[in-house]
């Protein structure tokens, strides 16, 4: 038979001479195990530990989820660091006490959003004010998060308190149109067709690719085409328009894009009332 390469140390075994296999004739590692391995006892390693991965790069490196349960043990200097579940909140040792962990919800100002929709993809439901950073450097708007599906990014509304001609740096919006709680992107005088801009070309929107916008626009009576909001993409030119509806309406366009600038046509004799304009 084959000869034996175990040696006897006092009490210890051990083996120097090539791999050892457990459930496997061809063991391509020192201890190569095919099956299950149980160990009742503390366990030390002097490398990388990976699981899920044969490359890991750090102590302990899971490629997918882990789940960790309650932990009983009183929190000290000796297990400074652990991480424990208890019913539906994460709690931390310090050292000294178990503490809970604020996980951080998106929309915050530690982590904004991409979007209104990026936030409420991550769970958040209610309408409110969240911070979004579509272009590098966060801001805060009023998220829409009911309105036909919810995630719009509002940037004019005549319902919320929020006054979003301030606060989103638009240009182009006239002095005295816009309020703490009644947003207007008229023209400063209508009786002579004068229109306002809303530019996206420029600040906190230049890299917000749009998919589709909401819209709520009335105007006076007397006031037909071409009065209405117009869309202009990234080169400025027209994509859609005269668009109003007295109740909440959405324009979806056929490949999501950048904006230049979303135009409030005021033609006749008439003025166009912005309550809701949105995007996504």
């Amino acid at each position: 038979g084959n000869p034996i390469f175990w040696l006897l140390n006092g009490s210890s075994t051990y083996y120097v001479n090539g791999n050892v296999g457990i459930g496997t004739t061809t063991p391509g590692y020192t201890l190569d195990v095919s099956g299950g391995m149980r160990t009742t006892a503390t366990s030390t390693f002097g490398g990388n530990v990976g699981i899920g991965t044969a490359s890991p790069a750090a102590r302990l490196d899971v490629n997918g989820s882990i789940r960790t349960g309650n932990d009983t043990t009183t929190c000290g200097s000796t297990n400074a660091g652990a991480v424990k579940y208890t019913s539906s909140s994460f709690y931390g040792c310090n050292g000294s006490s178990w503490r809970p962990i604020a996980l951080v919800p998106k929309g915050s100002a530690a982590l904004p959003g991409a979007s209104c929709s990026d936030i409420l993809a991550d769970g958040q439901t209610t309408s409110g004010t969240y911070w979004i950073n579509p272009s590098g450097t966060p801001f805060q708007v009023y998220c829409d998060m009911t309105t036909s599906g919810g995630g719009w990014t509002i940037l004019l509304s005549s319902a919320n308190t929020v006054n979003q001609c301030t606060n989103l740096g638009f240009s182009g919006v006239p002095s005295g149109a816009c309020s703490a709680t009644t947003a207007y992107a008229s023209g400063a005088d209508a009786g002579n067709n004068s229109f306002a801009n809303l530019y996206l070309s420029s600040g906190n929107f230049v890299n917000f690719v749009v998919s589709s916008v909401l819209y709520q626009v009335s105007n006076s009576s007397g006031c037909g085409q071409p009065c209405g909001i117009y869309l202009y993409d990234a080169s400025s030119a027209y994509l859609a328009g005269y668009m109003y509806s007295s109740s909440p309406a959405i324009y979806n366009l056929a490949t999501p894009q950048k904006l230049s600038k979303i135009m409030n046509f005021v033609g006749c004799p008439g003025t166009n009332n912005i309550m809701m304009l949105g995007i996504k």
